[in-house]
């Protein structure tokens, strides 16, 4: 999840993703240099599967987004961005539409 002064609705968006039905993943939030509360509301989240990195100076999404990729430990990647919410079920879907095609690839 790459954010940018999203202070309004990141905590919405990490709910959606903390909510899943599935749960063995981890959600990387890249903070692209926010100078509103972003990084506060973010880092009052208390939930080891959060991973906080971010830019010193403000980068834009494209570059943000690439250094976001190095950090991914995953075989699988879902992208959120920091002003939607998912469905509470959509990484099960995605995980088991993975599983039960190997030739799938988006």
């Amino acid at each position: 999840m790459n954010c940018r002064n999203e202070e309004k609705f990141i905590s919405t968006a990490i709910n959606s993703v903390l909510f899943q039905t599935y749960k063995n993943f981890e959600l990387l939030i890249w903070d692209d240099a926010s100078n509103d509360n972003t990084l506060k509301i973010i880092k009052s989240f208390d939930d080891k599967r959060i991973k906080i990195f971010g830019n010193k100076t403000h980068l834009g999404l494209g570059l943000s987004r690439c250094k976001a990729q190095r950090e991914v430990n995953g075989e699988l990647v879902a992208i959120l961005d920091a002003d939607d919410e998912m469905s509470n079920n959509r990484i099960e879907k995605q995980v088991n539409e993975f599983l039960m095609n190997e030739n799938l690839a988006l």
